[in-house]
């Protein structure tokens, strides 16, 4: 077992190193949290910087474990280093081991080239696995049980994700990128790590495990994500499959509010589509305001959409409402348990292969979509 400190301050050694030094003169306020690789925001368990050809490989039950590590002067005033952080790496390779209880993410990987994550799990902690601005990343039979996002990152090129537990008090899939598949990828239903944000301050202060007041339930299968503080993105976000996955226990299953906050204001989605697909449980409708300048094209091919029994709420029927869409795709989807579904679209753009003896389409004003969020 590796177990970190519950000092912060014991994460900030690298920048005294006499061995291999990092020249950060040249890189402006290192308090400028996660675009800036030397900021106290980057600090980790593990940290590689310009590395090539490097490994993390553990052996059978061998654990990482961050023990909640508190930091007063971290994100929100409580999150902690991370697990394993990688900045302009290449020839990456993550497999075996267990990373558990991370002051703050368990992965976060910048800017890095050709990164295979195989057989990795995660018990919470905060985000189980963030890849930011990569190319070539493959993540395989890894299990995320974890405390807030299993999976995100945005800016990425080619990355596929495949037979993977993703299991969040957040959102499963918080990502953007451009090429990106999921596939044969699993959620059951909450998560027994719940989120560290909604623990009291007795509890983060003494890294305590969240209890079971605090918040366990996974709010989106797929969230988009584009941080505008990374600057212009080098590739067109979309060609994002996500196809014979099976979510369970999700209140939603979709949502791209644009240009509403800062972690979604980079630049829009431009085509997603969900393939071969089931989600149950579902109590809120899919929600998309896109880009007027960018629309996207959304499409739902053979899924099975399952309404929360007993749900009663104004939106109980409403399975997507959309603003600045290109085009809308929905081809064999089976809905459970609504009664009178419908769409709602507030701009121009075309419905694709809509049975309309299936869905009611209705045109609203625009700006109600927001609103609803």
């Amino acid at each position: 077992m590796l177990e970190g400190s519950r000092d912060p301050e014991d994460y900030i050694g690298w920048l005294e190193d006499k061995v291999e030094p990092l020249d950060i003169s040249e890189q402006g306020d290192i308090t400028r949290r996660s675009a800036n690789p030397f900021s106290r925001w980057n600090n980790a368990l593990i940290r590689a910087y310009d590395a090539m050809d490097i490994a993390i490989i553990g052996e059978p039950y061998s654990y990482i474990d961050g023990c909640n590590c508190y930091d007063p002067q971290g994100e929100e005033n409580y999150r902690g280093p991370h697990g394993i952080n990688m900045w302009n790496c290449r020839n990456v390779t993550l497999r075996g081991y267990t990373l558990r209880n991370t002051g703050n993410w368990a992965h976060a990987i910048f800017k890095s080239e050709s990164v295979t994550i195989d057989n990795v799990t995660v018990y919470g902690g905060h985000d189980g696995i963030d890849i930011f601005l990569c190319e070539q990343v493959q993540i395989t039979n890894c299990r995320l049980l974890t405390g807030d996002d299993a999976i995100a990152g945005f800016g990425s090129r080619y990355v596929r994700v495949r037979d993977c537990l993703l299991m969040s008090s957040c959102s499963s899939i918080r990502f953007g990128g451009t090429d990106v598949i999921f596939e044969y990828c699993r959620m059951e239903s909450d998560t027994p790590f719940a989120f560290r944000g909604s623990c009291n301050q007795k509890q983060r202060e003494y890294s305590l495990m969240p209890d079971d007041h605090c918040h366990h339930v996974t709010r989106n299968v797929f969230l988009y994500y584009c941080d505008e503080r990374f600057g212009d993105l080098p590739y067109t976000p979309g060609n994002i499959i996500i196809r014979h996955c099976r979510f369970k226990g999700v209140r939603t299953l979709f949502v791209m509010n644009f240009g509403v906050h800062i972690w979604c204001r980079g630049r829009a989605l431009t085509s997603i589509t969900f393939e071969d697909c089931a989600a149950e449980g579902l109590e809120c409708p899919s929600y998309i305001y896109g880009d007027p300048k960018e629309p996207i094209t959304f499409t739902l091919r053979n899924v099975t959409l399952s309404r929360k029994k007993g749900l009663d709420t104004p939106t109980a029927d409403l399975v997507l409402e959309t603003s600045h869409h290109r085009e809308i795709r929905l081809e064999g989807v089976k809905l459970v348990g609504y009664d009178q579904p419908k769409v709602i679209t507030h701009t121009d753009g075309l419905l694709m292969s809509v049975d309309t003896t299936n869905f009611t389409v209705e045109t609203a004003k625009l700006g109600d979509a927001r609103a609803n969020q």
